[in-house]
């Protein structure tokens, strides 16, 4: 089986690499310092989005423990399918997604994630991956509201929600306010 690799989606200015699942996986067990995910659609991507990686990654660095320790904060990224199932159709590119997420300060490693048979949640990634930590911004706080709760308790991953910036702006309202807008606009231009 061939391994699935993103190496043409890195931009090659810094940033966070973009990798697999499967290529992240290999070299795991060998990273020393506490490891942090978080995940999103992230499309549009709106300061919401941003300062929640942002804040993760501080989190994260005021969890290291030694000067050999070396925290890293992966965002998963989850594919046009999540969002088709979430709100019909993607308004950004899985891949535009990735590459604009490891632009973000704090971001260590992004990994494109595809749904795995429908399931929206990211649990089967946690599995591999073993973070310590999993942030949560926005509107989701507790067992009703996180997927990922049972299976961070049953790993032992510590969940940490309330990151970033309080619940402002949704990509949902941005995207329907633009659509609005578009319209309008597409209107006027055709008279």
């Amino acid at each position: 089986m061939t391994m699935t690799t993103f190496k043409d989606w890195n931009l090659g200015y810094g940033g966070g690499l973009i990798q697999s699942l499967e290529e992240f996986s290999k070299y795991r067990e060998t990273m020393v310092g506490p490891i942090g995910v978080t995940s999103g659609g992230y499309d549009p991507i709106h300061p919401g989005h941003i300062t929640s990686i942002i804040h993760a990654s501080q989190i994260l660095m005021s969890k290291k423990l030694s000067r050999n320790c070396n925290p890293k904060l992966i965002v998963l990224v989850n594919d046009d399918e999540f969002l088709r199932t979430k709100k019909s159709a993607p308004f950004m590119d899985h891949r535009t997604r990735c590459q604009v997420i490891s632009g973000i300060r704090g971001t260590d490693i992004v990994i494109p994630y595809s749904t795995v048979g429908g399931d929206t949640s990211i649990n089967s990634a946690l599995r591999k991956i073993k973070p310590d930590y999993f942030f949560k911004g926005g509107d989701r706080f507790d067992k009703n509201t996180i997927p990922e709760w049972e299976t961070c308790e049953e790993l032992k991953i510590k969940i940490i929600t309330e990151v970033g910036h309080e619940k402002t702006w949704s990509s949902s309202e941005i995207l329907s306010s633009y659509l609005k807008d578009f319209s309008i606009w597409k209107t006027k231009g055709s008279t």
